[in-house]
């Protein structure tokens, strides 16, 4: 028996069983409102958080710590910058899995006080996994702990909160809980081939908040959209590569062809500092355009369910960029972020950028058309190959076909918030038939299209980037 099959087999259903956990999820929500809304003052909450923290049972918990809901989320190799949190037994510790790995000498152990401040229990839990703060080192993101169903549960800044009810809202009412060094959520890899079901729209993430006084907020859902499930496979761990079967219907394709079918044109790309004064055609071939999804239901459906896929606020999204590739057409291979070294003469990208603080961190690539023979996405540094010496070569690395509907998921940083140099990717040039695809390019902060404004456009050497800036 494959792995695949063992993991698909140790549950009767695997339907039934994430429906579950939406269900006990919403249970355990709505029995929380009620008792956030008894509360008349920061002490009696305390108090009340203090009751419930002796009378919930482990049993009860949305997402316990068993062994086959920690073989979800524990990867064999260990994955720099998440880690597993725990609540188990008498519950007065936290089992910790640095890294997300099985490897007995990364776990340990950490004895919650409720006496102490939350800043004191954050600085305690950052030196127990190794989690370097914000400000040291290299630009990045605070730190923040996701529910199992990548959910932000809080920031590593949220000091307004009494440990008492973050440790009864987040660790022992959910039982598992996941840190992502760089802030952000990324579906755990676990191994090549392993496949996880998700739920659409049931969640559709906000930008950050703690408890479900926050997460009952999200009234703005996309209307009359029943949640409904797709499988995530996992195609590759270095890097992380993520595929989705019919995740797009065949009507959206065609809608989002006729829409760009006028305004295609041949890239142009923004050139690192040591290729300026080359021609775009060196490394592009293809044509591309960008769908505002304003005014467009479809449109505005497929970023709300984008958001819901990847668990991250739909104010991170850059709009659609859709795709066309004739005969021979390609794209030598790239990376999506932005690495500062390569832009110090940009003072535009930089500004951008940070400095490095913010970048692209994934890229959701949608394919629209089945193509004849060709056309497929490369990652030519797959598994932990050197880089290639050609960038056209399309003969080593991990190579997917396009098939209408299917969607890819590859992350251009890694759990910490660094850039992940194994990301490159290409599209290998179509031999017989049109290759169409569409992008939409996630960054680890809000980037603006919803409820900023353009100020100008250009082009990266990645595809094409709108440049903006806050109201």
């Amino acid at each position: 028996m494959t792995n695949n099959a063992k993991i698909q087999s140790t549950k009767e259903d695997d339907d039934d069983e994430s429906n579950n956990i939406y269900r006990q999820r919403e249970q355990h929500q709505d029995n929380s409102v009620g008792s956030d809304t008894a509360s008349t003052s920061g002490d009696d909450d305390n108090v009340s958080s203090r009751r419930s923290y002796k009378n919930l049972k482990t049993d009860q918990q949305i997402f316990p710590c068993t062994t086959y809901n920690l073989s979800q989320f524990l990867h064999d190799q260990p994955i720099r910058g998440m880690h597993i949190i725990c609540f188990e037994g008498d519950g007065i510790n936290l089992n910790l899995y640095e890294r997300a790995s099985h490897h007995t000498h990364l776990r340990t152990s950490m004895e919650i006080n409720l006496d102490e401040s939350y800043i004191s229990f954050r600085q305690r839990l950052a030196s127990k996994l190794h989690i370097v703060e914000e400000g040291r080192g290299r630009p990045k993101q605070p730190w923040a702990i996701f529910t199992t169903q990548g959910e932000r549960a809080m920031s590593a800044d949220e000091d307004h909160h009494s440990l008492a009810s973050i440790v009864l809202e987040n660790f022992m009412r959910e039982g598992m809980l996941v840190i992502f060094e760089g802030g952000t959520w990324m579906w755990p890899g676990v191994r090549t081939g392993f496949k996880r079901i998700v739920e659409l729209y049931s969640i559709i993430p906000e930008e950050k908040g703690m408890g479900t006084k926050h997460r009952n907020r999200r009234q703005h859902r996309p209307p009359n959209q029943p949640p409904r499930n797709v499988t995530i496979e996992t195609l590759s761990l270095l890097p992380l590569v993520l595929s989705i079967e019919h995740f797009i219907s065949e009507s959206e394709c065609a809608h989002i062809q006729r829409k760009a079918q006028g305004t295609v044109r041949y890239s142009d790309v923004t050139l690192m500092d040591h290729d300026k004064g080359k021609p775009s055609s060196d490394w592009r071939t293809s044509q591309s355009t960008f769908l505002p999804s304003t005014n467009d239901a479809k449109l505005d459906d497929l970023d709300w369910r984008t958001a819901s896929l990847t668990r991250v606020p739909r104010s991170h999204q850059e709009h659609i960029q859709v795709l066309r590739y004739g005969h021979t057409e390609k794209y030598s291979a790239h990376h999506d972020f932005f690495h500062p070294n390569n832009y110090k003469n940009d003072p535009r990208t930089m500004a951008l950028i940070e400095n490095g603080k913010r970048n692209r961190f994934a890229t959701v690539l949608w394919y629209l058309s089945d193509v004849e023979r060709g056309g497929h996405t490369i990652f030519p540094r797959a598994g932990g190959k050197a880089y290639p010496r050609d960038m056209n070569d399309c003969t080593k690395g991990l190579k997917v076909k396009p098939e209408m509907g299917k969607v890819l998921i590859f992350y251009s940083l890694q759990a910490n918030g660094a850039v992940d140099d194994y990301s490159l990717h290409g599209a290998c040039p179509v031999i017989e038939g049109t290759k169409w695809a569409a992008n939409k390019w996630v960054w680890n902060t809000p980037i603006g299209y919803m409820g900023w404004f353009i100020i100008g456009c250009f082009f990266s050497n990645t595809m094409g980037l709108y440049f903006v800036i806050k109201e």
